[in-house]
């Protein structure tokens, strides 16, 4: 484009160069041109360098200028020029307007200077062209209107009335050729910034009040915006329902000094920022952490530079294992990540019963070799068994249709797979029967599961310590459902896990919050017996709570039949009632009087770990008054594990803890002020004035950062490790797993069937139609009262 320097609207007398300008704007319109008499193709433009920073737009925040006339109205001069064309003039007093020859003593006091005036008039200003000097000073610097400049041609066919493939944008024009602008230079003497020219009337109206609000200049996220999207995003809350959580606490949408669409931006900058690089920083999470404290555990493997599986275990969850590892349940169907990679969490059962992780994986699919790799390799020892929900949910598609309408065939296959009580001779023998009566005994489905039998049938492995954990499937779509609260299956890698560290902070704090029921309260008693205010000592509340039932039931549903001596043990014979009185079944009950060993032959203290009703029974009638210490298994007595654990990212020198602490006490603070004053109408004028001023001292002191690196600042600060330059640990692409994202899992033929089912329509009690309405609404009804 050609050079014409005769429309350049220079004052007189100043030698400007602008050959070496390094960000100029693209063009720049003869001064005078109306807003409405625009040609962009014949309009003179002037060239004044590269277009790197022409659209770094100067935002001025609202709470950073002096308060006084904050509140008066905007308001402007209409003014016409000789061509006839309009022009606003911005009423601003004296001293805070610029005007040519005013120098300052830096380059940032001439930038807040113009930022306050353009606040105050009403418009939003620019960064446009500069200067630089030999030493790397800035020489020229140009503040132009934001509106400077015309908007960019774009050629449209208006005869073609064909639909196109893609649906055109609608836009607005924001740049209108405005001339309005401050121009600064380095004084002779290089000791500040001198104005050698300035225009103060504008092309196009001014802002008022309400339009202030929505300017791009006032939506000026800051670093406390930042971090409240960020910390939000930790427990899976987005940054549409963070901004209004916001909004609602400062008192209204009108308050807040960004839209909401600002909130979504950054939160999509932040999945930019991540890009394709999130597994290569979660391994390098993990090896800071593991460098930090060398309690933290991990590993991962790759193929050809993929992630294909990872395993941890932090402290918490080691602690967790040491006191609760005895039994521990997994399932790997749960969706967590964008990735389509399953985590899967390995939970126990700790001494409130309630389920906690010991140790957790994310595995790239659900074959034998990732699971061989996560499993034996961590719980070298353990004994696996299968879950027996899984099983069962298969019957009704592994046998004819007539036989799962079969109402015996059902309740006889369930009261004999789930019973307890029973033998492992009894169970083949009514196996077989059944098998038998139903013609199941030639099909490969029934005579898998018969030779598997020692893995699933409780009556197999009731001798084995369970600590109750019968049913993982429960506790499996409760634990998911517990971790679907704080993570989404649209997270990266990186942001799943320190979603995670939530989930975690918060299972802690409910182990806590157990901890301190137990320690501050009593449980209020149901009978006379000392060994009931003996356990009520030692147990957790919730375990008390479970011993106490079965106490009741000793006590009102079991009689002994019958006492004999065996040596020196004596042997009784209990009688187990239902709440009908009925006789179940009796069982026997071995009691050492010397020592008051007593064993069972239910078997239930084996599989939960506290005594049974028959068990207790035989106790209570030897005035035993207190349970013997061989019967009050460590799991679950009192204050086992810390009830307080620092969060995940102090704990490994993620974050400045000295500067966390004190970020929360200044919040605390703050709100016990508030509160305090909240009533007093001169209290807050001095505590707000208070402030105000501190603020203006402290913006000499401490220079507020660029926004731009205080967004970087907050992303690096939130993921706690920084983007990597090069990247040789990439995610899983192409999974598709059961537990994948939604809309593309795998689903069985039973989901499937139950999906495509439509459920039939009610009729119309009126007029015997099934067609979305009822006899309220009636159209027959309506039609004969018109």
């Amino acid at each position: 484009m050609e050079q014409n320097n005769d429309f350049l609207p220079l004052s007189s007398g100043v030698d400007h160069e602008v050959g070496d300008v390094d960000d100029a704007v693209g063009g720049i319109t003869k001064y005078g041109t109306s807003l409405l008499s625009v040609d962009n193709n014949e309009s003179e433009i002037v060239e004044t360098g590269t277009m790197n920073d022409v659209d770094a737009d100067l935002v001025f925040d609202s709470n950073h200028h002096d308060g006084e006339g904050e509140l008066d109205d905007l308001c402007s001069e209409v003014v016409e020029h000789p061509d006839g064309t309009m022009g606003w003039l911005p009423v601003v007093v004296e001293p805070h307007k610029p005007k040519i020859g005013d120098r300052y003593d830096s380059y940032d006091v001439a930038e807040s200077m113009y930022r306050s005036y353009a606040f105050k008039a009403g418009f939003d200003v620019r960064l446009n062209a500069r200067k630089m000097n030999r030493e790397g000073c800035i020489q020229t610097r140009w503040f132009v209107c934001s509106k400077e400049g015309n908007p960019q041609n774009k050629v449209i066919d208006s005869m073609d009335v064909g639909l196109s493939e893609r649906r055109g944008r609608n836009s607005n024009f924001k740049r209108s050729g405005c001339f309005a602008c401050m121009k600064i230079h380095l004084t002779k003497d290089k000791m500040g910034y001198e104005v050698y020219e300035f225009v103060e009337i504008h092309n196009h109206v001014l802002f008022n009040h309400n339009d202030r609000r929505f300017s791009k200049g006032n939506r000026q996220m800051q670093y406390t915006d930042f971090v409240s999207v960020l910390r939000s995003s930790k427990n899976k809350v987005g940054p549409t329902k963070a901004y209004r959580h916001q909004s609602v606490l400062k008192g209204g949408f009108d308050k807040m000094r960004c839209t909401i669409v600002d909130y979504q931006n950054f939160k999509r900058d932040v999945g930019l920022y991540v890009g394709k690089k999130d597994a290569k920083m979660l391994v390098s999470k993990m090896f800071n952490r593991k460098d930090i404290r060398n309690d933290f555990f991990f590993e991962y493997k790759c193929d050809n530079k993929v992630l294909h599986a990872i395993f941890w275990a932090d402290e918490i969850a080691q602690v967790n294992y040491r006191e609760f590892g005895d039994v521990i349940s997994f399932d790997a169907t749960y969706r967590s990540n964008e990735h389509a990679m399953v985590f899967v969490p390995f939970l126990a059962v700790d001494n409130h019963k309630r389920s906690v992780v010991v140790g957790a994986s994310l595995i790239a699919g659900e074959n034998a070799i990732n699971f061989e790799w996560a499993v034996p390799s961590v719980f070298t020892e353990s004994k696996h068994r299968l879950c027996m929900w899984y099983i069962m949910d298969k019957i009704p598609r592994k046998v004819s249709m007539e036989l799962n309408r079969n109402p015996n065939f059902n309740a006889l296959i369930k009261k004999l797979v789930w019973n307890v009580h029973i033998s492992p001779e009894e169970f083949e023998e009514q196996w077989e029967r059944m098998v038998n009566e139903f013609g199941l005994a030639k099909d490969k489905w029934f005579i898998k599961m018969f030779r598997i039998r020692h893995s699933w049938i409780p009556a197999f492995y009731k001798d084995t310590p369970m600590s109750g954990l019968m049913k993982t499937t429960s506790r499996s779509e409760s634990a998911n459902a517990f971790f679907n609260l704080y993570s989404s299956f649209e997270s990266d890698l990186v942001e799943f896990y320190m979603n995670y560290d939530s989930a975690i902070e918060k299972q802690c704090e409910l182990h806590a919050a157990n901890e301190y029921v137990t320690r501050t309260t009593l449980p209020q008693f149901i009978s006379p017996f000392d060994i009931e205010v003996h356990t009520a000592k030692v147990y957790t509340r919730t375990l008390f709570f479970d011993f106490q039932k079965e106490l009741k039931k000793a006590m009102w549903f079991c009689g002994i039949d019958g006492v004999k001596e065996e040596g020196h043990d004596k042997v009784y014979y209990i009688m187990h009632q239902n709440k009908s009185r009925e006789v179940k079944k009796l069982y026997k009950v071995n009691h050492n009087p010397v020592d008051n060993t007593v064993d069972c032959e239910c078997n239930f203290f084996v599989r939960n770990g506290y005594l049974c009703r028959h068990a207790l029974k035989v106790l209570i009638n030897s005035q035993v008054d207190r349970l013997p210490d061989k019967y009050v298994l460590r799991r679950w007595t009192r204050e086992l594990v810390p009830t307080h654990f620092q969060t995940a990212a102090v704990r490994y020198g993620e974050v400045d803890s000295e500067k966390e602490k004190l970020m929360t006490e200044m919040y605390s603070n703050m709100d016990d002020v508030a509160s305090r004053v909240r009533n007093d109408k001169d209290e807050m004028i001095k505590f707000n004035k208070y402030l105000a001023d501190y603020k203006v001292q402290l913006s000499t002191r401490l220079p507020n950062d660029d926004v731009a690196q205080q967004k970087v600042d907050a992303i690096t600060e939130h993921f706690g490790v920084p983007v990597p330059e090069d990247v040789d640990i990439y995610s899983p692409t192409g999974l598709t797993n059961k537990g994948c994202a939604f809309g593309k899992r795998l689903r069985s033929k039973k989901e499937i069937m139950k999906s495509g089912h439509k459920k039939s329509k009610c009729k119309c009690k009126k007029c015997g139609e099934a067609n979305g309405h009822d006899s309220r609404n009636c159209p027959l009804i309506a039609s004969k009262s018109a």
